[in-house]
């Protein structure tokens, strides 16, 4: 829920109610078709397989060229691939997870119309309006994205694996490097999920080890908070960077803080890791589908010539 939040308070502005209950009702939809996807297609894992990815591909390029809102996407993601991972594994979790990340949804919504309403956005505060890829540009990055993606996906599938993090973060990093994709951007985010983000749960950590109370840890989690807005506020050519690192403190801070203080540096660790092999494998498969996008149009290109 505060990685939800955290996404609909970096807009300009807030959705209307109407616009907002409908990305709550989109992240839905999609949560339960990729649950009653798993669940029909679970004893057949060739076609399992086939209907996870053409859903992976059909979201991808359904947010490509609607500009829907990103609590639809982060919705569809996880519907398209941490819910199917988890039915066939754990189904009970499974079904826990998908009603826990609909309600999630909802309330995330509902607390940023809150957070607007008491800290209003300034008047002249411009709406950005990107502009959207024709449907051939987004076809081909939507194909990008499944083949970086998919194999992961794959992996997973075929030995039972549960690890849902590392899932979610590789797809979010896969639809945030888009068209761009490459090493450079990719090891960008790393650096901004494990520099940026893991030093401040450190720092933050340690001092609410040091002075476990509440009101230090409500100032200190004010401050943390604030060190990250206030320079994704600033629009720079930084501010995707500093609003990585900001959703990477959020997932960090999500399983340390109630740790104790005996597991609590190894799930550190663990959440560290996680991340950097996300985006470590995120910019590699980029990388080499650039790099045989090339190849192979250089050779047909040829060919043809």
């Amino acid at each position: 829920m505060p990685v939800f939040v955290a996404l609909l308070l970096q807009e300009p502005h807030p959705m209307s109610y109407r616009a907002g209950l409908g990305a709550v009702g989109l992240a839905c939809f999609f949560m339960a078709l990729g649950y009653g996807i798993a669940v029909l297609l679970t004893p057949f894992p060739v076609l399992f397989l086939a209907a996870v990815l053409f859903l992976l591909r059909s979201l991808y390029m359904f947010m490509l060229t609607s500009g829907a809102p990103m609590l639809a996407v982060v919705g569809g993601i996880i519907g398209a691939l941490v819910i199917p991972v988890l039915v066939p594994n754990l189904p009970d979790v499974a079904r826990s997870v998908t009603i826990g990340l609909m309600f999630n949804t909802l309330v995330a919504f509902l607390v940023t119309q809150i957070a607007f309403l008491l800290v209003p956005p300034l008047p002249n505060t411009p709406e950005e309006a990107n502009p959207l890829p024709s449907r051939d540009v987004a076809g081909s990055m939507a194909w990008k994205l499944v083949v970086a993606v998919g194999p992961i996906m794959t992996f997973f599938l075929l030995y039972g694996l549960t690890d849902i993090l590392l899932l979610s973060v590789a797809a979010m990093i896969a639809l945030s490097m888009g068209a761009k994709g490459g090493w450079a951007m990719g090891m960008g985010l790393v650096i901004a999920n494990m520099a940026y983000g893991g030093v401040a749960m450190l720092v933050f950590y340690e001092v609410t080890v040091i002075a476990p109370v509440l009101p230090i840890f409500l100032i200190t989690s004010f401050l943390a908070i604030w060190f990250f807005s206030s320079r994704i506020a600033e629009g720079t050519s930084n501010s995707a960077t500093w609003s990585s690192a900001l959703t990477g403190f959020l997932i960090l801070s999500g399983s340390i803080i109630l740790a104790t203080e005996a597991d609590a540096g190894e799930k550190f660790v663990t959440r560290v890791s996680q991340l950097l092999a996300a985006a470590l494998y995120v910019a590699l498969a980029f990388q080499t589908v650039d790099l045989f996008s090339s190849v192979l149009g250089r050779k047909f290109g040829n060919s043809i010539s």
